[in-house]
């Protein structure tokens, strides 16, 4: 093993900002182990991160890095090899002296858990509409989110936002998620606010805030990266995005096409993969594929009864099957999001069906009915599937 297969350059010149002010090296950093908040900025370059600095330089795979680990394994680019490119002249001077004063070179803010919608892999860390919802139905949701979260104190609103926005010229990455960054204050005050014409911003967001203004002030990023979050087409989205309304996605998307200064191709799209895309996420790679839309997909962790090791064999077999015939398209041969759709069968096919968590799931899901007045069942029928009275075995 040596530097290539495990260093980073993310600890070193950049700074994530967690929806409840944690300050971590990036999103997949483990929450874990977060140690400072952001009212302790601008010690960002300390962080608590002295060993992980150790470790990255000395070939050390540090288990708070796992999620790249994993993503490296299954043969999906990480989020570290792609920053390592980005950052590689930082990177070479680092591996030279990394002990010397670095600029900050990205960040990524997360602006607190304001959000329309209820996406069923969601919590209230996520969403304020979650965190409501809960609040009003405890004894239903308890078994699932036992802990509930207290109203979250904006992290933007500390005075120090101030100075993290008048520190921003040397940085050239920016990245914004939520909750739903585009309809947050914080972020559009941001966004109006910072010089963005020699940056490159990336937002990730829901696409249900496309107005005007949001337009404007995405204009004004020098290269513009658009990540749209979908689980699936159609009535399968809206029921997983709980909110959401797919023919409004699809004009916002529209839309956003509209913008001139996009970084690379385009739109891309972003799937978290969970127990739903066994149904839904064949459909969501075919219609991206169509409209050349990129992807990635990235497997849920947390929260429990929504991991795939939920999914029933027949429909874990189900999805590999579909996305195999997928991943030999014509259509798939020159997109990027193959890459994706392949590291999606290998992870799929290591998987081992887990009762337990497949019961919490049918569990889950009428519990969210209930509450809702959605219906699974009728969501996502399939031939193979009979989920009210399936008894995971």
């Amino acid at each position: 093993m040596n530097q290539s297969d495990t260093f980073c350059v993310l600890p070193f010149v950049a700074m994530h900002v967690s929806a409840q002010g944690g300050l971590r090296p990036c999103c997949m950093y483990d929450y874990q182990a977060i140690t400072y908040k952001f009212g302790d900025f601008p010690a960002w370059q300390d962080q608590g991160l002295a060993d992980l600095k150790r470790n990255l330089l000395a070939g050390v795979k540090d288990p708070r890095c796992g999620v790249c680990w994993q993503h490296e394994e299954a043969g999906a680019p990480s989020h570290r090899q792609r920053h390592n490119k980005i950052f590689h002249g930082d990177l070479v001077e680092i591996l030279q002296d990394s002990t010397g004063s670095r600029d900050l070179r990205m960040v990524h803010l997360d602006f607190d858990n304001l959000c329309n919608l209820k996406c069923i892999m969601c919590s209230p860390m996520f969403s304020s509409s979650i965190q409501t919802e809960i609040w009003a139905n405890q004894e239903a949701w308890q078994p699932f989110q036992p802990v509930f979260v207290k109203e979250i104190q904006p992290w933007h609103e500390h005075p120090l936002f101030e100075r993290l926005m008048q520190q921003m010229d040397s940085v050239e990455e920016i990245f914004i998620t939520g909750g739903e960054p585009l309809m947050n204050p914080g972020t559009l005050r941001m966004l109006d606010t910072v010089d963005l014409s020699g940056k490159t911003l990336t937002v990730t967001t829901n696409g249900t805030h496309v107005n005007d203004r949001v337009m404007d002030l995405l204009s004004r990023a020098g290269q513009l990266h658009v990540m749209i979050s979908l689980e699936g087409v159609g009535a399968h989205n809206d029921y997983v995005r709980y909110g959401s309304d797919w023919n409004e996605i699809q004009k916002n998307i529209t839309r956003l096409q509209t913008l001139t200064n996009w970084k690379y191709d385009g739109i891309g799209i972003n799937h978290t993969l969970q127990v739903t895309s066994a149904w839904a996420l064949p459909d969501l790679v075919q219609w991206c594929l169509e409209r050349r839309l990129g992807m990635t997909i990235n497997p849920l962790v947390n929260p429990r009864q929504l991991n795939c090791t939920g999914m029933q064999d027949a429909w874990r077999h189900h999805l590999i099957d579909r996305l195999v015939v997928l991943s030999d398209s014509d259509l798939a041969q020159d997109s990027k999001t193959l890459p994706w759709i392949q590291s999606t069968v290998h992870y799929l096919r290591q998987l081992q069906y887990d009762p337990v968590i497949g019961k919490k799931f049918l569990d889950y899901v009428i519990m969210l009915d209930g509450i809702r007045g959605t219906d699974f069942h009728a969501t996502f029928s399939q031939p193979f599937l009979n989920a009210r009275t399936a008894a995971p075995h």
